[in-house]
């Protein structure tokens, strides 16, 4: 969609800019969570571990 309308361009970057701005905080919530999920298996493979150490 081409357009010379300076409005029309107007908003078209701003909703650009909003999309990208959802966007960046919407990967930096994903990665937080991927993040707490990993803390949670290395935390989990630990105990496994242990565990297993204290039954050889």
């Amino acid at each position: 969609m081409m357009t010379d309308n300076p409005e029309t361009l107007a908003e078209l970057l701003k909703d650009s800019i909003f999309i990208n701005a959802v966007n960046m905080a919407e990967r930096r919530q994903l990665k937080e969570r991927i993040v707490r999920i990993a803390e949670k298996w290395s935390a989990q493979s630990d105990i496994i571990r242990k565990h297993s150490l204290n039954h050889d």
